[in-house]
C-alpha cells in the first residue's frame, strides 16, 4: 500500500548509510534521519527496508494512511533539502 500517488523507483533491504534515491543520487541514511541508522534497529535481528516513491509534477502530493496514528515526534533539519 502506498499513502500517495507515485511510482515505486526502489526498494530493499538497508545494508549500509547510503541510500539511493531518485535519478542516481545517494544520500546518507544517517543525514537523513538525523541519527545513526543502526540505532534504529530495535533486536539484533532485525532488518531495516527503504522504499523510494518518485512523485511526478502531475502527481497527487498528499499523504494518506490506513490506518489512525499520532505523530510522537517530529524533526526539522534546516538549510538541508532532500529533494
Amino acid at each position: 500500500t502506498s499513502p500517495c500517488d507515485g511510482k515505486v523507483v526502489i526498494f530493499g533491504e538497508i545494508t549500509s548509510d547510503q541510500v539511493e534515491q531518485v535519478k542516481g543520487r545517494t544520500y546518507s541514511l544517517s543525514g537523513f534521519l538525523g541519527m545513526d541508522w543502526k540505532t534504529c534497529k530495535t533486536k539484533p535481528n532485525s532488518k531495516l527496508y527503504h522504499v523510494v516513491l518518485y512523485l511526478a509534477p502531475g502527481d497527487y502530493h498528499r499523504f494518506h494512511s490506513p490506518t489512525d496514528w499520532i505523530i510522537g515526534r517530529r524533526r526539522h533539519f534546516p538549510g538541508t533539502l532532500f529533494s
